[in-house]
């Protein structure tokens, strides 16, 4: 693929094992896309976190997820890539005492926001491509929450994994 706005054909061919005359290859035609419009964003992954509690801040860095698609020389093409000029990351974040959210966009990879002293954040980021009128948004990438150990910088868990602990204990002691 060399432009994601270009238009693309698909032609799917199909090899046949045994047989003696063949003298094109049996083939099925695909409907035609276009990158750009029909790409489906894929989950966000957060690369990292840090909670400065001096600063008062949370400082978000997200990775840009690559796409199936990839340059003639065979890397992968990001969904920054295919979208240069029209890509937004959006952290949803609350305090984690709190069940309010707000959110925080932005056109980079890295996201700042302002903490309040001594709370505790958990927070998730989503994808979008603002001028489509489809497939505008990601799903959400994995929830984390900062530490509140005193000292630290800054760490994560996944709440998911806690659910995960606690489901297979409570099977655990049902079956004995």
């Amino acid at each position: 693929m060399q432009d994601a706005q270009d238009t693309y054909e698909v032609r799917i061919a199909s090899e046949i094992k045994y047989s003696e005359t063949a003298e094109e290859f049996p083939y099925a035609e695909g409907p035609t896309f276009r990158p750009y419009d029909q790409t489906i964003i894929g989950k966000p992954n957060i690369q990292n976190f840090t909670l400065n509690k001096e600063q008062n801040t949370l400082t978000v860095v997200v990775s840009d997820t690559p796409t199936p698609y990839k340059y003639a020389n065979n890397t992968p093409i990001t969904v920054r890539d295919m979208f240069p000029n029209d890509f937004t990351y959006t952290l949803f974040y609350r305090k984690a005492s709190s069940t309010g959210k707000k959110q925080q966009s932005s056109a980079t990879n890295e996201i700042v926001i302002n903490t309040d002293k001594g709370e505790n954040y958990c927070f998730f980021v989503q994808a979008s491509v603002p001028s489509r009128k489809s497939h505008r948004q990601s799903e959400n990438s994995d929830e984390l929450c900062t530490s509140s150990s005193a000292g630290e910088a800054a760490s994560g868990f996944l709440p998911s994994t806690g659910v995960l602990c606690l489901s297979n204990l409570m099977l655990l002691y049902w079956w004995l």
